[in-house]
């Protein structure tokens, strides 16, 4: 596993990192694991990034696969702001764009 910028997460004790592997580290095939987006539905981990988006001007770090997992996060964040807030994905959508 490559621990991106490992080193200076101690720098910052407020930080959470959060760990999804949808694949073996070396060879690079499905052995069942998560894939972020999934993680990111779980409770009581939705409610945590409904609540750092929208009232502790949290950010939300994800990497990965820019081609399809990029957009994938984005359509759970709009899904869990329209769900967690009752507003329409229309809503959920502006706010993610404006975030």
């Amino acid at each position: 596993m490559d621990y991106l910028y490992r080193d200076e997460w101690s720098m910052f004790p407020f930080l959470s990192m959060e760990l999804a592997c949808s694949q073996e580290p070396t060879a690079g095939h499905w052995y069942g694991g998560q894939y972020v987006q999934d993680l990111m539905q779980m409770e009581p981990r939705a409610d945590d990034i409904v609540d750092i988006m929208m009232n502790q001007k949290g950010r939300l770090y994800v990497c990965g696969d820019a081609k399809s997992m990029a957009s994938s996060v984005n359509r759970v964040l709009h899904s869990l702001l329209k769900r967690k807030l009752d507003i329409s994905m229309a809503k959920a959508k502006e706010i993610v764009q404006e975030w």
